[in-house]
């Protein structure tokens, strides 16, 4: 089988291309011209460069593969400017469908968001696959972008394509390159976060959620979502175990999200028009994934795709670990 891996410089797209490689795939990436491989296999694996801004970049990658791993979903790294925002990632998550038609492609597994979800009515209950958030109660531009692009893919598997949507929670693991979501790992490593925001979210290691993907490829029918969470907490409770495992002190204010909101709205207004900064000190998405937090049951994903993600304190060492020994946490012992 060959794959082709769309967001493989990324932390899931590395996880993905390494399980991949384990299993003996062929393994095609498709990169930015600028982008570097960072920590990918170049002997290991074929490089097609483009963007999934460019339809025929995207067809020429696909050639000859079998199933296309999308993992570049678009990210609003600023909220504001919602209306183009959501425009571009719809002409994105486009291009995709239309170069699987056009190459034949006989699988698309999409890498989707927590963000489309919402909590169980009138209940503690974790959210399952069909506890859907509607587009009109998704106040944020991150969730809204998220709802549609699933949204564009389900309608394209309705049509008959062979299209399976995974949901992740909040992933953790070694070779966070940019960081992502280690990113908070390290600020508490460096003894950087000062204080927090409360809420509800679903940790998982994402070597865990790379596997359960390749799984879903080889097993996994056409239309069918699947939650894949593990630790259903809290921020205070994360960051105990967080600074327990790094031995370091965990931030003891806790911060009221509309007093967080108010200076990440200050902070997307100057950062974008006027330090004209690549990304916010304080992105607003950062506090809607918490308002909008949910916990996660992945029983489907345990049935079916056979889904036994490992101990997240392992998850959270290896993290640590691996930013310690790659030099970025210089100054934080």
């Amino acid at each position: 089988m060959k794959a082709l891996v769309l967001g493989a410089t990324g932390f899931l797209g590395h996880h993905l291309v390494f399980e991949l490689l384990k299993k003996k795939w062929d393994v095609r990436i498709l990169k930015r011209p600028n982008t570097p491989l960072r920590l990918l296999p170049e002997s290991e694996i074929e490089i097609s460069v483009g963007d999934l801004n460019d339809r025929a970049s995207l067809e020429t990658a696909m050639k000859a593969c079998d199933v296309v791993f999308h993992t570049a979903g678009y990210y609003p790294i600023y909220s504001l400017g919602r209306k183009n925002q959501i425009k571009i990632a719809l002409n994105q998550t486009e291009n995709v469908l239309l170069a699987c038609e056009k190459t034949d492609i006989k699988k698309l597994i999409f890498t989707s968001s927590v963000g489309t979800l919402a909590k169980v009515p009138d209940s503690e209950e974790p959210s399952a696959e069909e506890n859907r958030l509607r587009l009109e109660n998704a106040g944020s531009t991150y969730h809204q972008i998220k709802i549609l692009m699933e949204q564009k893919i389900e309608a394209w598997a309705k049509k008959g394509r062979y299209a399976v949507i995974m949901i992740p929670g909040g992933m953790i693991g070694p070779y966070d390159v940019k960081p992502t979501t280690g990113r908070v790992v390290l600020e508490m490593m460096k003894k950087k976060l000062p204080a927090y925001v409360d809420g509800e979210m679903s940790w998982v290691d994402v070597r865990d959620v790379a596997r359960a993907e390749i799984t879903a490829a080889e097993k996994a029918g056409p239309g069918e979502r699947f939650v894949l969470g593990n630790w259903n907490t809290n921020t205070k409770d994360f960051l105990d175990i967080l600074a327990e495992i790094a031995q370091v002190p965990r931030p003891k204010i806790k911060i009221p999200i509309s007093i967080a909101y108010f200076f990440a709205y200050c902070s997307e207004i100057f950062g974008k028009y006027l330090l004209h900064q690549k990304a916010p000190v304080l992105p607003l998405v950062s506090l809607d994934l918490i308002r909008y937090g949910v916990h996660l049951n992945s029983d489907k994903a345990r049935k079916q795709l056979y889904f036994n993600p490992g101990p997240i304190s392992v998850a959270i060492k290896d993290t640590i670990d691996w930013f310690r020994e790659n030099g970025y946490a210089s100054g934080a012992e």
